[in-house]
């Protein structure tokens, strides 16, 4: 069966690197080249909130089982913790000798 698309976020300016569903599949989080990390509305179709913090394109994203947290790491060499609410970075691990490029978090949200 073919599906039409339904709507194209156009939020970004460069490509975008990864797409991740948060707060039950009523938000979606992504994450690009342009170095942002955008939470948008899909209901609304509206971006709520553009999170920057990296200095080089965002590789990919990463969020906890429960939905509370996600990581963003890029490479800049750093990974970067940010809370959904209140919407806000956690803190940054730093000390990567080169660009990460894979991360995966523990079910209980607490081990990288």
């Amino acid at each position: 069966e073919r599906r039409s698309e339904i709507y194209t976020f156009t939020d970004h300016s460069r490509p975008v690197n990864s797409v991740k569903l948060i707060s039950g599949g009523a938000k979606i989080v992504s994450g690009s080249d342009d170095t942002t990390v955008k939470i948008l509305n899909l209901k609304s179709r509206c971006e709520e909130l553009t999170l920057m913090g990296h200095e080089t394109a965002i590789r990919s994203i990463v969020v906890t089982d429960d939905g509370n947290r996600f990581f963003s790491y890029s490479a800049d060499n750093h990974v970067k913790v940010w809370e959904i609410v209140p919407r806000s970075e956690e803190f940054t691990l730093m000390g990567h000798c080169d660009s990460v490029k894979c991360l995966a978090v523990s079910t209980d949200g607490q081990r990288l």
